[in-house]
């Protein structure tokens, strides 16, 4: 997940404007809109996808960052609707781009408290089949801004995603409540590191050493890495070090309007970057059912022993 504030953090008289009845207007009169921050292969030749960022068209106030409005959406009781506007709206996007001969993943943050509401993976199974998307072309990035409260469910809830045929990323691996045992435990495809790992970190040696042993427990399991907040030279070198191969920042490009990106996207349509686009399927579980989290142990034990052994952990 990637939020960039476009100026001072609201005062105390501007909160009145960020209500939920504010909020709630703004969703059915549609003016979120999504904007996109492309991903690119280390060496920045290859476009291998995209995020979906939320900006808020205010009428009167212009574009308005996720900053100022994204926790009180989250908190409250209009994120369903939210999340169904912005997907889908990103899912036109996307299928003009299929259509114009351009496939191009998106990634759509996912708060984690959704996991454990029944119907949260229907629901958006059904945004994306009544935009004549493709679950597969679609990751969802989990996001932590709570604990986990119970395992098991949220394991469930990332299993379910993946039953209905979405890819899912553990978003901000690094930084808050994206933890270890959510990794090892749930069935992701990919991981985000946060940018508090990646940026200076060529000046810091833990940050260093996180960074070697996160990759290398990665890459042992089978999950795709992609560092985000890369803002300059010198935060690509541990990355090229280490055997990141997918980044995204300000250095690759800033989040635009859907416009831009598929200017974007065209000039970027090369033989080599098609077959880039289509992601291909990384090692890992497929699920029939919903298992639980001692079945998930079971299966995948060799996530579980690598984790304990990579990061130092007991099997206690």
């Amino acid at each position: 997940m990637t939020t960039q504030a476009s100026g001072p953090c609201r005062s105390a008289p501007e909160a009145a404007l960020y209500s939920q009845a504010i909020l709630r207007h703004a969703i059915e009169t549609k003016q979120f809109e999504p904007w996109f921050q492309p991903q690119f292969s280390i060496d920045g030749r290859t476009l291998l996808g995209v995020e979906v960022l939320a900006r808020w068209h205010h009428p009167e106030r212009g574009i308005v960052a996720p900053a100022h409005f994204i926790d009180q959406i989250e908190n409250g009781p209009h994120i369903e609707a939210f999340n169904a506007l912005l997907l889908g709206r990103a899912l036109i996007e996307q299928v003009c781009w299929a259509d114009a001969g351009h496939v191009v993943p998106i990634s759509f943050n996912l708060p984690g408290t959704l996991l454990q509401q029944p119907g949260t993976a229907d629901a958006l199974r059904s945004v994306v089949e009544a935009h004549a998307g493709d679950p597969a072309r679609v990751t969802l990035e989990i996001t932590e801004t709570t604990r986990t409260a119970t395992l098991d469910h949220y394991v469930a809830g990332v299993a379910a995603l993946k039953s209905a045929g979405f890819r899912t990323s553990l978003d901000d691996f690094g930084c808050g409540y994206a933890s270890v045992s959510n990794l090892v435990a749930a069935p992701f495809d990919e991981m985000k590191l946060d940018r508090s790992l990646v940026h200076d970190a060529l000046r810091h040696p833990k940050l260093m050493a996180a960074l070697r042993t996160i990759l290398d427990f990665a890459r042992e399991v089978g999950i795709c890495v992609i560092a985000e907040g890369v803002e300059d030279q010198d935060d690509l070198i541990p990355l090229r070090q280490f055997g990141c191969e997918r980044v995204q920042g300000y250095l690759y490009g800033p989040p635009v309007q859907a416009n831009q990106f598929s200017t974007l996207v065209h000039e970027h349509h090369t033989s080599r970057s098609r077959r880039s686009f289509t992601h291909t399927r990384q090692p890992g579980m497929r699920y029939a059912h919903i298992p639980s989290l001692h079945d998930l142990r079971r299966i995948d034990g060799s996530r579980t022993q690598s984790a304990l052994r990579v990061f130092g952990m007991n099997g206690a």
